[in-house]
């Protein structure tokens, strides 16, 4: 899949931000869109995020399709200082799903193995297309525990949100919480 970065110097970036300087343009701000941006100032790299529930959204591809719709892609979340931010905007119990009692699964986030892998820990990429250098499973995963489970969430060992990630497939329940991902040059549509 092809990288949906835009970088700023491109013709696109220009017309819609201004990328900042020459015309007076400033950067779009998602906050009225529900959006959270992770400032440079703090630490962070610009881009903007939001945690959604969305009955509508059944799947892994139907979250990243949703993503799509509004500018944007699943959250892809290559250090721990931008996992540890995320996680921020959905850790709230309520908002997660108990499975099989005692495990809590989360929000679907922007990694997948799309290739049949030799073994579950290899094969992962970012729907961006960025290097998969950072990780942060929960214990035993990623484990292929109910057969191919090719999508990444955030999961917990127990009740509790946690900021690890499990493999999982859609195929097994239907999860409608995700979050989504913008830089900030990308356009946010209706």
């Amino acid at each position: 899949m092809m990288s949906r970065k835009v970088l700023c110097g491109s013709v696109v970036a220009l017309a819609l931000a201004g990328c900042g300087g020459g015309g007076g343009s400033n950067p779009p701000d998602y906050t009225g869109k529900g959006y959270t941006q992770w400032t440079v100032a703090s630490g962070g790299n610009g881009h903007w995020y939001k945690a959604t529930t969305n009955a509508a959204v059944n799947s892994w591809t139907d979250a990243e399709k949703a993503c799509e719709a509004d500018g944007g892609h699943l959250a892809t979340l290559t250090s721990a200082e931008e996992n540890a931010f995320v996680f921020t905007l959905v850790d709230q119990p309520s908002l997660w799903q108990l499975w099989n009692g005692n495990h809590g699964i989360g929000f679907w986030i922007g990694g997948h193995a799309p290739e049949p892998r030799a073994t579950p820990d290899t094969g992962w990429t970012w729907v961006t297309g960025e290097p998969w250098s950072y990780t942060s499973w929960v214990s035993g995963d990623p484990g292929n525990g109910s057969g191919i489970e090719d999508e990444l969430l955030y999961a917990s060992t127990d009740t509790q949100p946690q900021p690890n990630w499990g493999d999982f497939s859609s195929q097994e329940t239907a999860v409608h919480t995700y979050v989504s991902e913008i830089d900030s040059f990308h356009p946010v549509t209706n």
